[in-house]
């Protein structure tokens, strides 16, 4: 799943769409029932919630700077598409840059605000700070578009 603040690698993935809001659809002049495709930065995602499940979810996103990449991989992972958080759960870590937290216990939750922020919670954690070629992400889908 490519979506402009990260890319996400699953088994399955299970996507759930806002319920069409009448009266905004009105003031738009978007017909009622119509999903938002989220062109303008004034419109907001018609996702309301995607769940992402597997033996190795992985998601690449931006770090609040925009210029680096994190990876967090883990078994489940949920986006909520109001907020922008995404969550991490069962046996998660979250690489940025040479800099690699991983849970300690499979109950440990980590999330990553849409600036790229990132926490653990509910369990324990450690850092490894890695070197040579495994010091930088290695990513398969997020690219920054050239400038132009």
């Amino acid at each position: 799943v490519y979506h402009p603040q990260f890319y996400l690698e699953c088994d399955d993935l299970e996507i759930f769409m806002k319920k069409p809001d009448k009266s905004q659809a009105e003031k738009s002049g978007q017909p009622a029932g119509e999903a938002s495709n989220g062109d303008s930065p004034d419109e907001q995602s018609s996702i309301d919630k995607v769940i992402a499940r597997g033996s190795m979810v992985t998601i690449e996103k931006f770090t609040e700077n925009g210029q680096d990449i994190q990876v967090g991989k883990c078994k489940q992972l949920t986006y909520d598409g109001t907020t922008g958080i995404v969550t991490l759960r069962i046996w998660p870590q979250i690489q940025r840059g040479a800099h690699l937290q991983i849970a300690d216990e499979a109950s440990t939750i980590m999330t990553i605000t849409p600036e790229g922020h990132f926490k653990s919670s509910n369990g324990r954690t450690r850092t490894e700070i890695l070197q040579g070629a495994d010091a930088k992400p290695k990513t398969k889908g997020l690219r920054r578009a050239p400038e132009q």
